[in-house]
């Protein structure tokens, strides 16, 4: 996988030439005013002209952000975009927006018409205890106007500045950002982006440009849109004082340790004589390391409930969870952390960010990037990690929000990353006997057999539903509007988290076929899976990101119903993209009076980069198709 993020080390000072500001307030363009449509994006509505921010950093004064937007109306669609919420974080007052100015620019019979906003046009409205907004809405809005405001905030804080964004959530011609830092100041800055890195990844600068920006939307199967934006973020890296320069980021070494002693992490891992009791009823004697590891994961998951909430501390004591017996993900898993420290298993807590969450890079020694606690343990030389809040999945599967990347393993000797790779054992089979007894009958046998995170999906949605099985075909398998009966079901494996799980049953299916004179047409798949394409769009900015490999076959064995010979069925196909990262084969054959479909889909590598969307949405666009042929039956003659 390419780096995604870039780090510099820069030194700032006040010496700096100064940038040209890209625009000036009130002075627009013949282009701007003529602009009518985006070039690179036809359906846009809106677009910002220009998004220009000047950070002003100084340590007596604190941290100044200048901040000037110009947008244009290019339907009538988008005049909601005259509403303006800026958020500013008030709690403590250390963060002030000081000045702010709007105005609304047409043209009218050929001239330029400004309406300035007064300040009763302002309104500051508290969203909560600790965030306030600024709102204020443009008048006079239709398609061809122009829209531009701009404001300042004073801040005290300016080691760790608010990242710009140069993408919005609209097309962005043009974003300017200049950082103007005092003398004394080391400031790591990191790039994250596409352009950013051709354009700026050869030598530090203190101002950055970019051009035609597409608008940030929400797109299937990308769990953090803010992973992949172009922005650039700051970190103070050191200081001067009267001593010299002083290290303003810490170690992560450093950072554990106070962990230990200031996060409530003690107060769960020191439990030894209470963990060993627990523990003296679990194990047995001459279990190895991977035996007492799984009964003392099935221990906690099946004695304590996790509340749903990811948390990197524990919320609450340690006595109160013992009464409760529920908690947070930090809570349950630092218990556990304890449980095999005292079966005498090299184990420590370990932090990690979950997808939706976001990246953590390792070039930034703060804890906030973080937002979930595992537990790490050494199984046969190897760190194996473990989040211990679902008793339907095995210990060593975690969730599917936990595969993101890497893990800060908090060992009080010396902390450690471990790479997550996402297991490939995900993989479900779908085994479909299918006959016809009468014409406009099916009767079939559906058989499932699954494998990895399919099966933890089965055993939690079977609990979900009180084991009945013929309302799991009913909600998850078949076909909606389907009238069918469902009998004869059975199940293996479901409590046994170490195998596959499989269930089956017996249909009757009535509309799943169509009977037209001498002909019938029959769909061959008769199951939920895929059934909508998720990729439509044409093109796409952000990756596509799977979570992990997965692998699906479905095989239908149909027996031709005496009288009647097959004269059409899907036809084979094979689409891939390129290393077969991502694969949909199709083969049919046909042989006297037995037809057998089989389709392999599978997807090897979770994460697919934009420029690797077409051949994917290719995949899917021919298998959404070759699903939707049937096989044709006609009567002998």
């Amino acid at each position: 996988m390419k780096k995604m993020l870039l780090v510099f080390l820069i030194l700032f000072t006040n010496s700096l030439t100064a940038q040209k500001a890209p625009m000036k307030w009130g002075k627009v363009s013949g282009d701007e005013l003529q602009l009518t449509t985006v070039e690179f994006d036809s359906s846009a509505a809106a677009v910002i002209l220009c998004d220009y921010g000047q950070m002003f950093i100084y340590p007596a004064d604190g941290l100044t952000l200048r901040r000037h937007v110009r947008l244009k109306i290019l339907d009538e669609s988008a005049k909601k975009e005259a509403n303006i919420f800026i958020p500013y974080y008030h709690e403590g007052a250390t963060e002030k927006i000081t000045s702010y100015n709007a105005q609304t620019i047409n043209v009218i019979d050929g001239k330029l018409k400004k309406i300035q906003l007064s300040k009763k046009d302002f309104f500051k409205v508290k969203k909560n205890d600790k965030w306030s907004e600024l709102r204020f809405t443009f008048p006079d809005v239709k398609a061809g106007s122009i829209l531009e405001y701009s404001y300042t905030i004073d801040t005290e804080y300016y080691t760790s500045p608010d990242p710009w964004y140069f993408q919005n959530d609209l097309p962005t011609l043009k974003s300017h950002y200049n950082a103007t830092i005092g003398e004394g100041l080391n400031y790591r800055t990191m790039l994250q982006g596409r352009k950013l890195h051709q354009k700026y990844s050869e030598k530090p600068t203190h101002f950055w440009e970019l051009t035609d920006l597409p608008a940030i939307k929400e797109e299937p199967f990308c769990p953090n849109i803010s992973d992949y934006v172009e922005k650039i973020s700051f970190q103070l890296s050191s200081y001067l004082s009267s001593t010299g320069y002083q290290d303003f980021m810490t170690s992560w070494k450093k950072v554990t340790y106070e962990l230990y002693e200031d996060a409530g992490l003690t107060q769960y891992l020191n439990k030894n004589k209470d963990a060993k009791e627990i523990v003296a009823g679990i194990i047995s004697e001459g279990d190895t390391d991977e035996e007492k590891i799984k009964k003392i994961h099935k221990y906690v998951t099946n004695n304590y409930s996790w509340n749903r909430k990811y948390r990197k501390f524990p919320e609450i004591k340690y006595k109160e969870f013992k009464e409760k017996k529920t908690g947070s993900s930090a809570v349950l898993n630092l218990y556990f952390t304890n449980l095999l420290q005292a079966a005498d298993l090299k184990a420590s807590p370990a932090l990690v960010s979950t997808k939706q969450h976001g990246f953590v890079s390792r070039d930034i020694t703060f804890y906030t990037q973080f937002n979930q606690l595992v537990s790490s343990v050494i199984l046969d030389g190897k760190d194996i990690l473990i989040n211990a809040t679902n008793p339907f999945r095995p210990y060593d599967l975690l969730d599917e929000e936990d595969l993101n990347r890497e893990a800060l393993v908090l060992n009080k000797k010396e902390p450690y990353w471990v790479d997550i790779i996402p297991p490939a054992n995900t993989k479900n089979i779908k085994l479909i006997a299918m006959e016809m007894p009468e014409p406009g009958i099916l009767k079939y046998k559906y058989e499932l057999n699954c494998k990895g995170y399919d099966a933890v999906d089965m055993r939690e949605k079977l609990a979900e539903m009180d084991q009945n099985i013929e309302a799991y075909f009913n909600k998850r398998l078949i076909k909606e509007n389907t009238e069918y009966q469902i009998s004869n079901s059975t199940s293996k494996n479901i409590k046994n988290l170490d195998k596959s799980t499989y269930i089956s049953a017996e249909i009757m299916d009535k509309t799943s076929c169509i009977v037209n004179d001498d002909y019938i047409y029959i769909s061959p798949f008769i199951d939920r899976n895929w059934e909508q394409n998720p990729f439509n769009e044409k093109n796409r900015y952000f990756p596509v990101d799977f979570y992990r490999p997965f692998e699906e076959t479905y095989i239908l064995n149909f027996s031709v119903p005496e009288g009647y010979e097959v004269v059409e069925f899907p036809e084979p196909a094979n689409v891939a993209t390129k290393g077969k990262k991502g694969l949909m084969k199709l083969s049919s054959s046909l042989h006297d009076d037995n037809l057998q479909i089989r389709v392999n889909f599978i997807i090897k590598d979770p994460l697919f980069m934009a420029y690797e969307y077409h051949l994917l949405k290719e995949i899917f666009d021919r298998y959404i198709e070759k699903r939707a042929e049937q096989i044709v039956l006609k009567r002998k003659t």
